[in-house]
């Protein structure tokens, strides 16, 4: 694949970190008792933005390709458009604790079964580092979730 096509790829899965730190600023918004929660992945997911952005400055420089037995840039759009809509829809009508971190396991987990970064053939260890650490971070805020709506479900109900 050529650079240009890397480019917009990497483009659009920065595009899809932005798109879940907001969904995840949006639950912060909505339920003010676990805004410091959602603010440190808000920021988490930021800084994968980020990490996708450098990658994508220094593709010029390294031997990347995409793997298109694992990829469908089609479901990655569709991804985000769901999480744009979802997100209007809980500022507008608000969610549960339950919910949201439903919802937000659902995402990190459809990254890692999407494999959205180990989608890149490249023989740069620097950059076969960072799309680890993306992934291992994807992992480690499923498992964080999933300690949190655990928690969240044995509370007594009022």
């Amino acid at each position: 694949m050529n650079t240009a096509s890397n480019n917009d790829l990497l483009e659009r899965l920065q595009q899809h970190e932005e798109a879940v730190a907001e969904i995840y600023a949006t639950f912060g918004d909505r339920i003010p008792c676990m805004a410091d929660f959602w603010s440190n992945l808000v920021n988490e997911e930021k800084s994968h933005a980020m990490v996708i952005n450098m990658i994508r400055k220094a593709i010029g420089n390294a031997n990347l390709s995409l793997d298109t037995r694992k990829f469908n840039m089609t479901a990655v759009q569709t991804a985000i458009d769901f999480i744009r809509r979802q997100t209007e829809q809980i500022r507008v009508q608000g969610t549960t604790t339950v919910k949201a971190l439903s919802l937000a396991i659902n995402l990190e987990q459809a990254m890692i079964e999407r494999d959205f970064f180990c989608i890149f053939e490249t023989d740069s260890p620097d950059m076969k580092r960072e799309f680890s650490a993306l992934r291992e971070h994807t992992l480690k805020h499923q498992r964080m979730l999933e300690r949190m709506l655990e928690r969240e479900k044995d509370k007594p109900s009022k």
